[in-house]
């Protein structure tokens, strides 16, 4: 864990400085998005996005990361249904946390979505809505 958060604060660090920031989230991007079809539609919309944002608000968001506290608390107390939904390829919050997301809510229910990486309503949205209507129309039971 250390190691993650050295590596995220040495490139939140030389972000604005580097003058390159598109290229820092151009490789996590790449390596968070996995090989579905939607590929470079997804990789286009980052790129969009990230050049709205601009390197300041990219750096924010990093640092948002890097100090966001356990919330593990948080959701044993939930007793509301929930769907749990990750890639099957994402590498920055593999299917195993959200496994272990999922079980920490008394009603939860998990989705892994096929050939997704971090952001699967990107890359297979029509996956997406499937997960989503299935979650939606089952039956409510509180635990």
């Amino acid at each position: 864990m250390e190691q993650r958060v050295s590596l995220v604060t040495l490139e939140v660090d030389n972000l604005p400085r580097a003058g390159c920031g598109h290229m820092v989230i151009e490789e996590r991007s790449l390596a968070a998005i996995g090989n579905g079809a939607q590929r470079a539609g997804a990789l286009q919309i980052l790129r969009d996005i990230a050049a709205g944002l601009g390197p300041d608000v990219m750096v924010e968001q990093l640092r948002g990361i890097q100090q966001r506290s356990d919330q593990q608390s948080t959701l044993r107390k939930c007793r509301v249904p929930a769907a749990v939904i990750c890639g099957e390829l994402d590498p920055r919050a593999q299917p195993k946390r959200h496994e272990f997301m999922a079980t920490l809510i008394q009603c939860a229910t998990l989705h892994v979505i096929p050939n997704a990486g971090h952001y699967p309503t990107l890359e297979q949205p029509e996956m997406i809505n499937a997960a989503l209507w299935e979650w939606l129309v089952q039956p409510i039971v509180l635990r």
